[in-house]
């Protein structure tokens, strides 16, 4: 069965890695995740990239390879 949303994906992530995917409990995340964009890629059944945004913070970011996010220089606050 196919992955339909980002909730979804998240608990399936999390079930298998919890301390890597998240630095918070589950219950909170999903408590506060409608109030982000979101955005989830699944390849073979794997969930392999999530992230959670909004205009002033990138509050998720989980990608299976480990790769940092791509930010520019200009969006980090000095």
């Amino acid at each position: 069965m196919p992955l339909e949303t980002f909730r979804d994906a998240l608990i399936l992530a999390y079930r298998e890695n919890p301390c890597q995917v998240l630095p918070n409990a589950l219950w909170k995340t999903l408590k506060e995740i409608n109030k982000f964009e979101t955005s989830f890629k699944v390849e073979n059944g794997l969930v392999i990239h999530l992230e959670a945004w909004n205009d002033e913070s990138l509050y998720i970011y989980w990608s299976r390879d480990r790769n940092p996010p791509k930010i520019p220089k200009n969006a980090w606050i000095t």
